[in-house]
């Protein structure tokens, strides 16, 4: 092959492998660089980081001693009502000693305390007579606030009610016994529950009779304490 020839085809060939190299250049587009995005964090992640501070264990030791054992405090015991008997030999108190507010008595030389009543509420008054040994008491039932007033003694013997037969709602309210201790006198709105009347309850005859009736909402009874006499007085 002639030189001219051989010329003309080295340099078509270096002119093709150019345009090759050109073509293969263009067709891969420079790389372009994209926001950057970051993996959001786990659950678990999330959860540990938003945890609160683990509490710090106890102190290892003992608890101070009390300085009275809580046991001892059930053993307290509540006392009120006092009354004594007409020969100054016992005395009548409410107590819990039983477990619940009840009558007791106990012998002024000392001795072992009896529980006379067994009350189906609360017990509001207690008194002795002056002359014998009859004690009356006045307590609601269940606690409705509706007391009934009864008589026994310092023995325990059954309570009897000193108004049977009183209606539903109505109540009793202890004011004294007399001087020689045959009567005593209480308030009661057994006729009008609006009204409290004055009644004297013969202990021998076990019966009850009116001392003062109230009539109208003006009027109000008095009770005169020191010598048991009533007056009633009207607006």
């Amino acid at each position: 092959m002639r030189p001219f020839v051989t010329r003309r085809l080295a340099g078509l060939a270096a002119a093709l492998t150019s345009a090759a190299l050109s073509v293969s250049c263009a067709s891969a587009p420079p790389e372009v660089p994209g926001p950057s995005v970051s993996s959001a964090p786990s659950a678990s992640t999330a959860a540990t980081e938003t945890a609160s501070p683990t509490a710090p264990p106890p102190r290892a030791g003992t608890a101070p001693k009390a300085p009275i054992a809580l046991s001892e405090y059930f053993k307290v015991r509540r006392i009120s009502l006092l009354a004594f008997s007409s020969d100054e030999k016992t005395i009548a108190y409410l107590s819990d000693e039983g477990g619940r507010p009840d009558v007791w008595v106990r012998p002024l030389a000392g001795g072992q305390a009896t529980q006379i009543t067994h009350a189906e509420g609360f017990v509001h008054s207690l008194a002795f007579s002056p002359k014998t040994d009859a004690l009356a008491f006045e307590a609601d039932r269940g606690g409705d606030e509706l007391p009934h007033l009864y008589l026994t003694s310092s023995k325990g013997e059954t309570p009897r009610e000193v108004v049977p037969d009183l209606p539903a709602g109505r109540r009793t309210q202890l004011v004294q016994w007399s001087e020689d201790g045959k009567t005593l006198l209480f308030l009661s709105n057994a006729r009008e529950e609006k009204y409290m009347d004055l009644y004297e309850h013969d202990v021998a005859k076990k019966k009850s009779s009116p001392r003062t009736t109230i009539t109208s909402a003006s009027s109000s009874s008095r009770i005169d304490s020191s010598t048991t006499m009533c007056s009633v007085t009207r607006a």
